[in-house]
């Protein structure tokens, strides 16, 4: 194997694990709701797993307003419609920064006895999540990302409505950042070996 070749090869070696620590780290962050900043009546019973409530009172959730600011929303947000207004709810939220291809994936269950509704959130853009299911979200390219799961009482204050997420799991795709870097270390260490030798030819 020539000097070159040796190098480029201890430069991917080292890109990849490094990207798998980074991609690891980000897993775990994600997967953890601990990490998460939550907003109304929320519990975490462990890893991959929360449980959020409207409560019975205005007082165990967070009014609309607030909710919707918490959330970055506009005023009216969570609103259905005019006649189907949000009250109060609660939510989990974290901004972080993604790869294109991680995929996040959970179960959940949703239970209301009423038009109450739960939601899963990405900048803004709101996906409802109606009974239970499984869902996955890609994102599709690198960047900021503010990811929230919520649930809002619709109409009036009454009733407990309870959103269950399980098995959370964040999948990362390898990292190219580094990429660059490390090749043209593994260039720079071998352009000076050559000059070396060519000192004591």
């Amino acid at each position: 194997m020539s000097i070159q070749s040796f190098l480029m090869t201890g430069a991917m070696s080292s890109l990849s694990a490094v990207s798998l620590a980074i991609g690891s780290a980000q897993a775990l962050s994600l997967e953890d709701f601990n990490t998460w900043t939550p907003s109304g009546e929320v519990s975490i019973p462990g890893l991959g797993a929360a449980t959020l409530s409207t409560g019975g009172t205005p007082t165990d959730a967070l009014l609309s307003p607030d909710l919707q600011t918490f959330l970055n929303l506009p005023d009216n947000g969570l609103d259905l419609s005019l006649l189907d207004q949000a009250y109060e709810g609660s939510a989990l939220q974290k901004t972080f920064l993604a790869q294109a291809g991680d995929r996040f994936n959970f179960d959940w269950n949703f239970s209301t006895s009423d038009d109450d509704y739960a939601f899963f959130l990405v900048n803004g853009s709101r996906t409802n999540l109606a009974a239970s299911g499984s869902f996955q979200y890609v994102f599709n390219t690198a960047g900021s990302y503010r990811v929230a799961l919520g649930l809002v009482d619709i109409g009036d204050f009454s009733g407990d409505s309870t959103l269950a997420i399980r098995n959370g799991t964040y999948t990362t795709v390898p990292t190219p950042a580094l990429l660059p870097g490390l090749i043209a270390f593994g260039v720079g260490c071998w352009n000076r070996r050559r000059a070396n030798q060519r000192d004591r030819q």
